[in-house]
């Protein structure tokens, strides 16, 4: 089974201008057209919940 993944650019756009800017650490899309965010921590700050929503 071959497999593949194309990374997207990591920058979304806003749909407003009073948006924030989210910025992925690593932003990919599967050949079935699933999107995947992957999300990296170099320390454990306990509050991953509060940033994701």
């Amino acid at each position: 089974m071959d497999t593949q993944v194309v990374l997207l650019n990591p920058y979304t756009i806003k749909d407003d201008p009073l948006d924030k800017q989210s910025i992925f650490d690593i932003w990919a899309k599967t050949v079935d057209g699933r999107l995947i965010n992957i999300q990296m921590q170099l320390f454990n700050r306990y509050d991953m919940e509060k940033r994701t929503l």
